[in-house]
């Protein structure tokens, strides 16, 4: 099941959101909090309304009031998008696309959206933050990603000392360590369509750069 959650950060292209709300397979939507605007621009009617409920604008939770909704209180440890990706990989998910995810002017909480990929990553589901500045996933064990020839690509380090491979990249690593404290693995190049990275001893930050690149990934997490 792919669940796509919508959260409250800034969505400039709702054509390329379109692509994956209009893609074959079974889907649900979440609505996180106010994400429920953006589910609303695109005239998608959510799954469920999930989160506090401090900055879904009012009129839209009246218009939305039969769907089905979970409220937490305000005052929690947990974010809303963390909660949304709880549920969803409770319930089913075997990948999940975040819209919403990334914020120019909430650097803390884009920070802290990729730190939650990583609990998807634990159960070996792909999860990705997808906005205007391109794709972000978490990587570890064997994955392949497509993407044009010329394509951008970065890697850095997420957990642990990964222990990388690559092929397919013009900057190839043959089992070798990014630690923390190093930028190495910014701006790599795909030199093929297609390219392997396999990450042992830890997890690293997969960013594929604009939405242009044409860049696509099937993952195995672990």
């Amino acid at each position: 099941m792919r669940y796509l959650i919508f959260a409250n950060g800034d969505i400039e292209n709702y054509a390329d959101v379109l692509a994956y709300v209009n893609a074959d397979g079974q889907k649900k939507i979440i609505a996180c909090d106010g994400g429920l605007r953006h589910t609303h621009a695109i005239s998608v009617c959510p799954n469920i309304i999930l989160g506090d409920l401090d900055s879904a604008p009012p009129e839209l939770l009246q218009i939305y009031a039969n769907v089905p909704r979970k409220k937490f209180p305000a005052r929690k440890d947990e974010t809303d998008l963390e909660l949304a990706v709880d549920f969803a990989l409770d319930n089913g998910a075997g990948e999940i696309f975040i819209f919403g995810g990334a914020s120019a002017s909430r650097l803390d909480h884009t920070l802290a959206n990729v730190q939650i990929l990583y609990r998807a990553l634990k159960r070996n589901v792909r999860a990705e933050i997808i906005g205007s500045h391109g794709r972000i996933f978490l990587a570890s064990g064997e994955t392949v990603l497509r993407a044009k020839a010329g394509s951008l690509i970065s890697l850095l380090p997420f957990a642990g000392e990964p222990n990388i491979t690559t092929r397919g990249l013009e900057y190839p690593l043959c089992a070798e360590k990014l630690l923390p404290g190093t930028a190495r693995g910014v701006s790599n190049v795909f030199v093929e369509d297609e390219a392997e990275l396999n990450v042992e001893d830890g997890a690293v930050i997969v960013i594929l750069p604009k939405w242009g690149n044409g860049a696509t990934s099937q993952s195995s997490a672990g």
